[in-house]
Parts: C-alpha cells; structure tokens; sequence
C-alpha cells in the first residue's frame, strides 16, 4: 500500500485493479477483504476526478457489503457531485473509458501530459503512413570533422515532428564493458531535488543507482576519447559540461518526467552552473 500512502493515487488505482483481476482469477481469499479493494479503488478513483468510476466501485462495494454506512453516504454524495456539477467533477478518464483502452489519435490529443507519458510506456504510438518517407537513415560527419571522415555517424530519423534522430554505434562493447566497470563500485542511489527542504533527496520517483566519471578515473583513458568524440559530432565544448554520469536502472527502475534544467535564470550567475542546453544519452539493453 506503499503508493496509496504517498498519495500516488494513479498506480494505487492499478494495484486494486490488479487485485481484483488476480481475485477474479484464483478465486476467494481468505487474505483479502473484497470490500477493502473496493474500497480503496474507489477513493483512488475519486481523487482523479473520476466520480463515476468512484460511484461505481462504491455500488459494487455495497454489494458485498450492504450496510456499510459510509459506503451508502458517498454514492449519494458522488451521484450529488455528478447531477450539479458534471462539468467540474467528471474527469476525462470517465467518458473515454479504462485508461490506455481503445487508444486512438483523437483520444491521444485530450491526454494530458502525464498520461501521454503513460501511454508511451505501454508501447509506441503508430505513426501515420504519410510520414514513413521522412523516417530515414544517413550517416553524419558534421561538416567533414577529420574524426568522422573515417568514421562518420549513423543516423536514424525515428519521429517527424519534432525531428527524433538516434544515432547508432557511437560506443563500442568494450567501451561501455570499461564504463560498467568503473562506474560499478561507486554506483549509489540517485536521489532529486526537494523542492520544499532545496535538498538532493531519494525519491521514489526516481528509482535507479548512479555514479560520476572523468578522466582522473580512468588511466587507460576511455573516458577522455569519448568526451571528444561526443564534442566532435555535437559541435560542443565538453569544458563546461557535467562529468559522465553511469546510470543502472535495474529491474523496474525509472524516473517520471521532470524538468531536467533549472527553471530560475537568475541563480545562475556562474557560466559553469548555467542553464542546461542538452543531454547526450546512450542506453545500454541486456537480453
């Protein structure tokens, strides 16, 4: 009940629906209470703003549970909320249905930013025909930089608006084997800003452990060939950047969408803790 507890009510709902899908699957238990589900599921539900889903599992809740007298008091009171006030109270969810069901480019445009976000997690959005033409390869050597002459960039056009590129095979094996090892014994939780205390806190938002690299770690020089290789094909001077940060994700890991740059220009007086401009970003999968 952890998510329920912090108030995260969205993955809350999931987990009482889940519940129910495993209750309905293997039958009684004698562990947990029906209307307990129910009842969770619908004040999850509520503090989404979806009063009717709210008022239907609290229906549901009264069928196994007829006299439960504060389950009777908030269907009158959601069906009150819903009758006066349906434009304030009935959530977007209500009307499209169960969330991520019968996705389609219209029901995408009215999500808001965070239920993009969830639905991109459970797979990818199709793309229009018309646009395959665009969704090309090519390789890059910005500008005929000597380095990239001989090996110049793979790129990939993966979306077109706004233009996605990936770029292929900037690391070798053996240069992520190098980093995995020198970034393993210094790996510690990540932790975010406290926006409250100003602090760098864990935060169960973001879920992974990670380590910070230069070239003082590494004698066998790794780390120094791909700063340059990174400010060959950006262009960019790796002088005022960050140093190379290893990150290990795990099983189940993740980090929520966050601003990842500050927000305040005035508190960066300094040229060296100046607003971010980018993120160079190389994902490592394991089969």
């Amino acid at each position: 009940m952890d998510v329920y507890d912090s108030k995260d009510y969205r993955y809350a709902r999931d987990w009482m629906k889940e519940t129910l899908r495993l209750l309905d699957e293997e039958g009684h238990s004698s562990t947990v209470d029906l209307s307990d589900v129910y009842d969770h599921l619908s004040f999850a539900e509520y503090k989404l703003g979806n009063l009717k889903r709210a008022a239907h599992y609290t229906r549901l809740m009264l069928q196994n549970d007829p006299t439960h007298a504060r389950a009777q008091r908030n269907v009158a009171y959601f069906e009150e909320l819903i009758r006066t006030e349906p434009e304030k109270y009935i959530n977007q969810d209500d009307e499209r249905g169960e969330e991520g069901e019968g996705e389609t480019a219209e029901s995408r445009e009215s999500m808001t930013q965070y239920e993009r976000y969830q639905s991109l997690c459970r797979g990818p959005w199709p793309l229009p025909k018309e646009y395959d033409s665009e969704l090309t390869c090519f390789y890059y050597d910005n500008h005929r930089t000597p380095s990239l002459v001989i090996r110049p960039v793979k790129v990939e056009v993966v979306f077109h608006k706004p233009r996605i590129f990936m770029l292929r095979g900037i690391l070798s094996e053996r240069e992520m084997d190098r980093l995995k090892e020198l970034a393993g014994p210094i790996l510690k939780r990540a932790t975010a800003k406290n926006a409250d205390s100003g602090k760098d806190e864990p935060a169960h938002y973001r879920i992974s452990k990670s380590g910070w690299l230069s070239s003082k770690h590494d004698p066998l020089g790794y780390v120094d060939r791909i700063d340059r290789r990174i400010e060959d094909f950006t262009g960019l001077t790796m002088s005022t950047a960050e140093q190379l940060q290893v990150v290990n994700y795990g099983i189940g890991g993740h980090y929520e969408p966050h601003y990842d740059f500050g927000t305040d220009e005035a508190s960066f007086t300094d040229v060296h803790l100046s607003c971010q401009m980018w993120n160079w970003v190389v994902p490592q999968y394991f089969p």
